[in-house]
């Protein structure tokens, strides 16, 4: 990690045992989130840089993202779970080297190769999480 401004390093995030492909910040900015060829996805708490919570993969991961504070969801390995307990409650249907939320947390978008799937959550976060 980088001061934008200076270029100063601020930490080296360390953990991943193999090449990291995939990083993005949550909406709010308190967490940082690192996929690699590991079959893992590291959390990193954003201002101590400290790694708070490892989930363990079904394959390298090339995407992540994370959705807004009200759609407490992620997307990885081509799922889109709860992030409170790890629950899937959407699938994307190929295998995604780029995903991405809208700021609103309810429209997801995955890309792989020539493929663009397009996911829209309904009902409150309660209904489409199951909590």
């Amino acid at each position: 990690m980088w001061d934008a401004d200076s270029g100063e390093e601020l930490a080296r995030l360390r953990g991943h045992e193999d090449l990291v492909w995939t990083v993005t910040v949550s909406p709010d900015g308190r967490r940082i989130v690192s996929g690699s060829s590991d079959d893992t996805v590291r959390v990193w708490h954003a201002e101590t840089f400290e790694c708070v919570e490892v989930v363990e993969g079904r394959g390298y991961v090339q995407a992540v993202a994370s959705g807004a504070e009200r759609y407490p969801f992620r997307a990885l390995y081509g799922a889109i779970a709860d992030a409170a307990i790890g629950r899937e409650i959407a699938w994307f249907p190929v295998s995604l080297s780029v995903v991405v939320t809208h700021p609103s947390g309810r429209i997801w978008a995955g890309a792989s190769s020539s493929y663009l799937a397009i996911i829209k959550l309904e009902g409150e976060p309660e209904a489409v999480g199951g909590a």
